[in-house]
Formats: C-alpha cells, sequence, structure tokens
C-alpha cells in the first residue's frame, strides 16, 4: 500500500508522517500547483547525471555523500556515518561487504526520515549500486526539502534496563 502525500508549492508543511498525511491531503487540494510524494522514490536509481555535481560527489567520497544524506536527515553525524563506513572497508576478508551492508542502513535510515519506505533490500544492490543510491537519495533529498518537506525528527529509542544477576545471599543459621 502506497500513500500518496502532497506538499504545495512554497508551503513548509510540518513533518511527513502517516499523521499528517490526511492534514497534507487536505491542505494540497486548496492549492492549485501541488507536488505528490508517495513513499517510494521518485528519482531512478541509475539517473546519477541528472545532477552531474552529487554524481560526481558520489563518485569520488560515496561514505561523505551518505554521511551528508544522514547528517541534512537529522538522523546523525555526517562526519559519524563516513567515519564508520570507511573503517568497515578495512576489516580483512568482508570489508566491502560490511561497508556496503553499513551504508545501505544509513541510507535506508535517511530515506524513512523522509517518508520513503522503500528500502535498499537486496544485497547486490548495496554492493554494487551504493553510489548509485547515495546519489538517488541526495537528489531525493533535495527535491522534496525544494518542495518544502522537512524530514522527521529521530525517533527515541527506549532503553532496556541490563540484567540483574542474582547473588545468593548466605544465610546464618544460630546454633541453639
Amino acid at each position: 500500500r502506497t500513500s500518496v502525500l502532497f506538499a504545495p508549492a512554497g508551503s513548509n508543511p510540518p513533518h511527513l508522517t502517516e499523521n499528517t498525511s490526511t492534514h497534507l491531503s487536505r491542505h494540497a487540494s486548496s492549492s492549485v500547483m501541488a507536488t505528490a510524494f508517495t513513499s517510494q522514490y521518485s528519482e531512478n536509481l541509475f539517473g546519477c547525471f541528472d545532477d552531474f555535481g552529487i554524481c560526481v560527489y558520489g563518485y569520488f567520497c560515496t561514505p561523505c555523500l551518505v554521511g551528508q544524506s544522514v547528517e541534512e536527515a537529522g538522523q546523525g553525524k555526517c562526519s559519524d556515518t563516513a567515519y564508520q563506513i570507511i573503517c568497515c572497508m578495512f576489516v580483512p576478508y568482508c570489508g566491502p561487504f560490511l561497508a556496503a551492508q553499513k551504508a545501505g542502513e544509513a541510507i535506508n535510515k535517511a530515506a524513512r526520515a523522509y517518508g520513503i519506505t522503500e528500502d535498499i533490500a537486496c544485497c547486490p544492490t548495496a554492493i554494487f549500486c551504493g553510489t548509485c543510491a547515495a546519489c538517488r537519495l541526495q537528489r531525493e533529498i533535495v527535491k522534496r526539502r525544494n518542495a518544502g518537506i522537512q524530514p522527521a525528527p529521530p525517533t527515541a529509542m527506549m532503553m532496556v534496563p541490563a540484567p540483574q544477576m542474582m547473588v545468593p545471599q548466605q544465610v546464618v543459621v544460630a546454633k541453639a
């Protein structure tokens, strides 16, 4: 099921969530010009040359582009994300696969902040088309920001308390 969300041109709608889709739809119906966004990407995976600047940036430094997208989506720091992806590359034997997996997770997290639920679900896409996926996300962020859509705030994580270990108590028996 794909929900269509509307952002009126020139407006600054609230965060893009399921709760606000009705508000956005009602508000957009009164507007003459509205841009429709779904929970899927509106950009093509291989449309890298649609924005040559993003394409060059993504080609020469994919971890930096992924980090920038994560930071623009409010889901983390650019330097932290890029550093984690770069560090994964140096793990012996499986480094590139770990880096692709880490980049895919970061891309999915940033995309969800803009209401995109379409994930990079397959390993070959993350490994062989990771740069294209990072460029597509950045183009999508630019397009949605230009339409006035802001990212949703990061979700709060509930912390589970650490398990407690039961320590047996010594029982002292008084002699009578």
